[in-house]
């Protein structure tokens, strides 16, 4: 079977590619056809705020690999795209797999400072309809346009200006896990640490948002007031670590022993002109309202199989009752019923997709 080869010194990686992938799948669907069960076969497409090189797809391909199964097998295509076979797994189990891969991709990018999701397409066959390899690509492409097409009602739409000289993080000095602080939040905003020379200390003019973490009593009075000359300045939140004499002044107040990710996210969401205690910001009604719009539309499609099901249905117990129907045509009648079955089903998924997002 046709594999990329690498020279790795000590031996050879071996990256099994697309033609690898169709030889596997084709396998694993006359598998299916001989001794039943499901199989659910994965286009992955990878989609990044930064050029995705080679070596990163290697590395990609390695993450991946570790979050999948160890019977599930991974193949690289080269250009972004990974395909992936999940033996003996329903469609639901596909879909789990797919928005796990998402969301650990996701997450491991950020350590890395990238920003790197995943565009996932599923398909997932049975006995019951065992294509060939023609149909199964067709499938795949199909599903991964649905997918991107439901994850774009909430992807932000950001300004052409770089977020970093919009937004200063101010921190206070001798900060515990302040590296990891600063790692998470380096691609996000300029960083600047209070010390006794702050006056000294230049802000770029281009600044609109500023968060402010506060420790110990007045540590950061002096450059507030410096920020608040600020002529684009539009919004200051406050954020005291420990305990404060008095709560109302400041926006948020934390424990001095503090959860990193949560200071990340209270930044974040202070930056994005929200109050961390509260849910969902002003700004992403309209993508939920889009999203709620496109469920409402599946489900009006989801409702054409249904009454088709049901007068099938109808039809069918008529027929009986009256006596005068062949076994071939109640066999014809039922893989009818069955074809719309599975259509409403892959309906089903998609709005379900919407859902997750």
């Amino acid at each position: 079977m046709p594999k990329i080869k690498e020279d790795a010194g000590n031996g050879l990686v071996l990256y099994p590619d697309r033609n690898a992938f169709l030889s596997d799948a084709e396998k694993e669907l006359q598998r299916v056809k001989r001794y039943g069960g499901r199989v659910s076969f994965l286009i992955i497409e990878t989609d990044s705020n930064a050029d995705i090189t080679e070596s990163y797809e290697k590395l990609l391909y390695n993450d991946i690999k570790k979050i999948l199964r160890a019977c599930d097998r991974l193949y690289w295509s080269g250009a972004g795209i990974f395909y992936a076979i999940l033996p003996d797994t329903p469609e639901g189990g596909g879909e789990f797999a797919a928005l796990r891969l998402k969301k650990e991709i996701f997450d491991a990018s950020r350590q890395k400072g990238m920003s790197t999701t995943l565009h996932v397409g599923l398909f997932s066959a049975g006995a019951e309809g065992i294509p060939d390899a023609e149909e199964l690509m067709a499938a795949l492409q199909r599903d991964l346009r649905r997918d991107r097409r439901s994850q774009v009602f909430f992807q932000a739409e950001e300004e052409p200006v770089p977020v970093t000289k919009k937004r200063l993080l101010v921190l206070p000095p001798e900060l515990k896990k302040t590296e990891i602080v600063q790692k998470t939040l380096d691609s996000v905003c300029t960083m600047i640490t209070t010390g006794k020379k702050t006056g000294s200390v230049s802000i770029p003019k281009e600044i609109e948002r500023c968060v402010i973490i506060h420790k110990g009593k007045g540590a950061a009075d002096h450059i507030q007031e410096k920020i608040r000359k600020h002529q684009r300045l539009k919004s200051i939140f406050n954020i005291m670590l420990g305990t404060a004499e008095d709560p109302a002044a400041f926006d948020l107040v934390i424990p001095e022993e503090y959860d990193p990710k949560f200071l990340c996210y209270a930044v974040l969401k202070a930056f994005s002109g929200e109050d961390p205690e509260k849910g969902v910001s002003a700004r992403y009604k309209r993508k939920y309202e889009d999203a709620l719009s496109a469920i409402s539309a599946a489900t009006h499609q989801l409702n054409q199989p249904l009454q088709i099901i049901l007068g099938k249905m109808e039809l069918l117990l008529l027929d009986l009752d009256s006596g005068h129907m062949e076994p071939g045509e109640i066999k014809n009648t039922l893989a009818e019923i069955r074809t719309h079955i599975l259509q409403s089903a892959d309906i089903n998924q998609k709005i379900n997709r919407l859902t997750k997002i």
